[in-house]
């Protein structure tokens, strides 16, 4: 799974960037999607990501991937996304 989130002040290039990664993944954040996709899917992601960054001089797309074991310790305090298979941790209150 990749974490991908970013900050592009630009309206019309974050609008397509979030377009992008609606195809990919899911909008979990104001600017941060979980993109649960293999290799091949996350070069075609990445490779969309380079083009539409073209020419942009300021904000930047950060991208973290989460190894299948470090998905288990993702805790989501609060309101959970819908569709998010994060786990509460024990003693978190969900409100």
């Amino acid at each position: 799974m990749y974490l991908i989130s970013y900050d592009i002040s630009e309206n019309k290039r974050r609008n397509k960037i979030f377009k992008e990664l609606k195809n990919y993944g899911r909008h979990v954040q104001f600017s941060v999607f979980e993109c649960d996709i293999d290799k091949k899917r996350y070069r075609q992601l990445y490779a969309s990501l380079l083009d539409l960054m073209d020419g942009c001089e300021e904000g930047n797309i950060r991208i973290y991937q989460i190894c299948a074991n470090c998905r288990k310790t993702i805790y989501t305090i609060g309101n959970p996304t819908e569709g998010s298979d994060t786990v509460d941790e024990p003693d978190t209150i969900v409100i």
